[in-house]
């Protein structure tokens, strides 16, 4: 996940041959939107489209996720019960978001392309960056403090916990499909897992 303060970036991956300079991912487009007081927090793709989840702490719309095409139309918008969403994945056929970060229930929920809760669990203390990998979902809990943080965890689609690993201060997490990659805080620096 990322935070860009309303703007989006779309970066170049294996499909993008001009994006690319030195083998390094380039940002090869930008959408921007001023004119929201949303905050972006996550961002999926269904292989067609992007989901963005958005947190409006301050905005008419408190939790929105909108399906947009990769040049920036909003083809639609979804309203979860979400408080604070800080992961958000899509598994092929539902999105997964985890409401967590500050102020959220600590919980997962899977969701219909409609926004309607399909399932929630609370396998961890503080969940927070999410991952598929089919059939599972890594979910990072950032929270150090408390047993169980600092560290990884691979569920089931129905919350239960069957491994996990160390990582301190987990926050987002993304699969390319060969490796898992985190990043942590407070030095943000990405790491292959």
């Amino acid at each position: 996940c990322s935070e860009f303060n309303s703007s989006y970036y779309i970066i170049g991956g294996e499909c993008c041959t001009d994006g690319q300079e030195g083998g390094k991912m380039c940002v090869v487009k930008l959408i921007n939107y001023d004119n929201t007081s949303l905050y972006t927090q996550c961002l999926t793709c269904d292989g067609q489209y992007l989901w963005v989840s958005l947190d409006g702490l301050f905005a008419e719309d408190k939790v929105v996720i909108w399906k947009m095409t990769v040049d920036g139309i909003i083809e639609k918008k979804i309203y979860p019960p979400e408080m604070d969403p800080s992961g958000l994945e899509w598994d092929g056929q539902y999105l997964w978001s985890v409401d967590g970060s500050y102020g959220g229930e600590n919980k997962i929920n899977k969701l219909s392309t409609d926004g309607q809760v399909v399932d929630s669990f609370n396998p961890i203390n503080y969940p927070w960056g999410l991952a598929w990998v089919n059939p599972y979902l890594y979910v990072s809990d950032w929270k150090s403090d408390l047993p169980g943080g600092n560290k990884i965890y691979k569920i089931t689609t129905s919350g239960q916990v069957v491994g996990s690993f160390e990582f301190k201060d987990g926050y987002g997490l993304a699969w390319d499909g060969q490796f898992l990659w985190g990043v942590s805080n407070p030095d943000n620096d990405p790491a292959e897992i």
